[in-house]
């Protein structure tokens, strides 16, 4: 990932005021057919599915202290979430990879990682569970 990729996440993810870019997040929505929002809703659990199974290996790598996959797990999540508007996630993410590329400490990077993340997945999950996306 480039620093202009970064730097546009960190700009993305200071404009959002919830855990989810409505704008992008609409371009998921737009995928739906006119009677369903089914489509999305699989793309998001598909997406929560994924992070979760991510964030356990990084737990791992955190644990194993295995910089180089904590680095390539970190941007592979970075760039789902932004598809998905989760910009704070990819904003966290890219933090995360840049601390494991440099070997730095990644605890307080993995901790707001966690903690961006469950905003996320709380706001996801609502758009499953009713179809309409959440107000922030």
């Amino acid at each position: 990932m480039s620093a202009a990729t970064a730097s546009n996440q960190a700009a993305a993810a200071a404009r959002t005021r919830g855990a989810i870019d409505r704008s992008v997040f609409q371009t998921v929505v737009a995928l739906n057919d006119a009677d369903s929002a089914e489509f999305a809703a699989q793309m998001v659990g598909t997406y929560l599915a994924q992070a979760d199974s991510t964030l356990r290996d990084m737990d791992a790598a955190l644990r194993d202290r295995d910089a180089g996959r904590l680095a390539l797990l970190a941007g592979a999540l970075q760039d789902t979430s932004g598809s998905m508007g989760a910009a704070r996630v990819a904003a966290a993410c890219a933090e995360l990879r840049a601390a494991a590329e440099r070997d730095a400490d990644c605890g307080a990077a993995h901790t707001r990682l966690r903690a961006e993340y469950a905003a996320a997945k709380t706001w996801l999950a609502r758009y499953i569970e009713t179809g309409v996306v959440p107000e922030d």
